[in-house]
């Protein structure tokens, strides 16, 4: 390793007794318990919790507190329930684990030896079916001393145990029932009850309440029994006192996570560890562990990532599989800044509009613990993922997916598949581009609407001039929203053929069509459609007005601003607003004292736009307007302002957009500063 090079790292997965997770009080709890329990009977603890959650540390904890004591009372033995979870009987190892304890004391030999005897009788019986090599014989004489051997082996037992201890107690701690089959732990707890509830004993066993319920599911179905017990009821039957772990705070993983001895740049996405990992202390360490590689890998190779950035990903890859997949597949597609947007509730229409027609999205948005992941510090969107994508070895390329699976998103009807499925053909050879669509385009007259739609949306996305006659005809489909789609897909390919048509669907029945029809006509920008869309703008339908205003202004002729200012005065804002637009996108100086009217417009979306058309005009009349503008109540409407005034360029703005510095509004104050830097730049010119 060079001299340069950063030392990995790595966090072990062994039990503490040192206190990081503030098990220390239920320790004390435990102890005190234990230590004023009447001796003469017996007591089964049970340590409750999920996988890695800390039961074997607290365990620990506890027996240090009672090796520590002060009475000296109490004997302890713990035993490691997966070292023996292969074949052999593990309660019987258990007993064997018990007596090689007391045999280290050297105290009643004899009897303890015989005892040992008689459990390697046990553990051979057990064992005959599954050991090769022991005649028929051997297993009958082994057999006919089972049933004297079980017999007395419990009596035996309390008669070693408790001259063993004497005046003390027997504490037996039994851990990593976890990672044995659920049905050992059926095993160990059925042996403690047949021969070791005895006075003086009290047994602490470490294992989730599901894999109980698990191994009474499995032992009576391998029996073809019905079972006659649930797995909570056996559990109360069993284990007298149950102590569940109480879940860890994110506040209290933070403080363990920062504890673990990790770098100043690791704190700071602690708190993104904690929630990701359910505050589970061993997922924090695989996790961390995991991350620490990938950047070691990244520093070693020369890539750059940020951590608090990785972290945010691992997370999602670890916690989210699902939505992890998706987010690597569909990348291309924004899926990650759409669900960032939705979480932060700052979708715009369009979104809204996504949202409905993509299961996928749907799907990721509803889940909460997702939701509340995207809202959170750091951001996502805008940073190229690739790098952090090629660490965690899933940036497959696409070019593995099926003719099936591609098939299969091109008519999904969800926006996000959609849209994949397009972006892979649009970007394949002719021939083979070809070969897909003469078996798309004929989905455009399935028996499905579903199919048909989807069809006419992937058609639109894939923009090739092989499409339009077919989109043509589905102008006529039944299917309102086939139409509708099929007139938009018609605009985003741009082909001129649409023209005609498109005009006629202006006529359609339904709002939605004719208005998808406008915004197609301004996408194709012929001057052919201008006309018809002029007489757009006087139709009732606002939906209408709006989308040929929209269309208008895409197209761009000077033609149709008389209308489009007459449509500042419409009595809806989104024509309005919709017009506002139009007249910047125009251009045209006979606006310019129209849109400074649209200034003070009762609506905050109007004003906003009339402001930016001011600037992307150029006209100094509204310097004056504008610089008034910036006072306005909302922050939209001044940044927009600061926006105009810089585009004006004119000295006139400069101190206003001082003062504009100071705004309550960080937007504000950065686009002001940028006017004013346009502003020095043209006087230096």
């Amino acid at each position: 390793m060079g001299e340069n090079s950063t030392k990995l790292k790595i966090f072990g997965d062994l039990p503490t007794t040192d206190d990081g997770l503030g098990f220390d009080h239920y320790a004390d709890i435990l102890f005190s318990l234990i230590e004023n329990f009447e001796a003469t009977s017996p007591l089964t603890i049970g340590i409750h919790g999920s996988w890695g959650s800390g039961k074997t540390s607290l365990m620990r904890m506890l027996e240090k507190k009672l090796i520590d004591g002060e009475n000296g009372d109490i004997k302890t033995i713990w035993f490691n329930a997966w070292a023996y979870g292969g074949d052999e009987p593990i309660g019987l190892a258990l007993l064997q684990r018990i007596l090689v304890a007391f045999q280290e004391e050297a105290k009643n030999g004899d009897k303890i030896e015989s005892l040992g005897r008689s459990i390697g009788r046990l553990l051979i019986d057990a064992g005959l079916r599954k050991i090769a090599g022991i005649r028929l014989e051997e297993a009958g004489e082994h057999f006919k001393s089972t049933i004297d051997v079980k017999g007395t082996l419990r009596d035996d037992f309390e008669s070693v145990i408790g001259e063993s201890l004497g005046d003390r107690r027997l504490v037996l701690f039994i851990d990593d029932l976890d990672r044995c089959l659920p049905e050992k732990t059926i095993e160990i707890l059925e042996v403690i009850k047949l021969f070791l509830d005895l006075p003086k004993c009290m047994y602490i066993i470490g294992v989730e309440k599901d894999v109980i319920e698990r191994g009474i599911e499995v032992r009576y179905r391998s029996k073809e029994q019905e079972i006659p017990i649930s797995g909570k009821d056996y559990i109360e039957k069993i284990i007298q006192l149950p102590f569940t772990l109480p879940p860890l705070r994110e506040e209290d993983m933070t403080e363990f996570i920062e504890k673990l001895g990790i770098g100043e740049k690791e704190k700071s996405y602690g708190k993104i560890v904690a929630k990701g990992t359910n505050c589970n202390p061993r997922k924090v360490k695989l996790f961390l562990n995991t991350l620490r590689i990938r950047e070691a890998i990244a520093e070693r190779t020369g890539g750059k990532i940020e951590p608090d950035l990785a972290a945010k990903l691992f997370v999602f890859e670890y916690v989210f599989p699902q939505f992890y997949r998706d987010l690597v597949k569909y990348r291309d597609q924004k899926l990650l800044c759409k669900l960032e947007r939705l979480a932060k509730e700052e979708a715009d229409d369009e979104l809204m509009k996504e949202l409905e027609r993509s299961e996928t999205l749907q799907k990721h948005h509803k889940n909460r613990d997702l939701n509340s992941l995207l809202k959170d510090e750091p951001y996502l969107c805008g940073i190229d993922l690739e790098p952090y994508i090629y660490l965690s070895g899933t940036g497959e390329p696409e070019a593995t997916v099926s003719d099936e699976s591609l098939l299969d998103e091109s008519s999904s009807g969800d926006f996000v598949k959609v849209s994949h499925a397009a972006d892979l053909i649009k970007n394949m050879p002719d021939s083979e581009k070809r070969r897909y669509l003469n078996v798309i385009i004929p989905k455009l007259k399935d028996e499905n609407e579903r199919v048909r739609w989807s069809t006419a949306g992937f058609l639109g996305n894939i923009g090739d001039m092989r499409a339009v006659e077919p989109l043509i005809e589905a102008l006529k489909d039944e299917s309102e929203k086939v139409r509708e789609i099929a007139a938009l897909a018609l605009g985003f390919i741009g082909d001129t053929r649409a023209v005609e048509p498109l005009v006629e669907a202006l006529k359609d029945e339904h709002d939605g069509v004719r208005g998808n029809s406008a915004v197609a006509l301004g996408l194709l920008g012929d001057a052919r459609a201008v006309e018809l869309l002029r007489e757009a703008l006087k139709n009732e339908d606002e939906e209408m007005r709006k989308n040929a205003a929209l269309a208008l202004g895409t197209i761009g002729d000077t033609k149709a601003v008389e209308l489009l200012i007459e449509a500042l005065k419409d009595d809806h804002e989104e024509v309005r607003w919709c017009a506002t637009y139009a007249l910047g996108n125009i251009g045209d100086a006979r606006a310019v004292e129209p849109l400074i009217e649209a200034l003070k417009d009762e609506g905050e979306k109007v004003r906003e736009t009339a402001a930016l058309a001011l600037g992307f005009i150029g006209d100094t009349r509204a310097v004056e307007p504008l610089v008034d503008a910036l006072k306005d109540e909302h922050d939209g409407v001044r940044g927009n302002s600061a926006v105009a005034l810089g585009l004006l360029c004119d000295a006139r703005a400069v101190e206003p957009l001082i003062e504009a510095l100071k705004d309550e509004g960080e937007k504000v104050r950065e686009t002001a500063a940028d006017a004013l830097i346009k502003i020095r730049s043209k006087k230096q010119n």
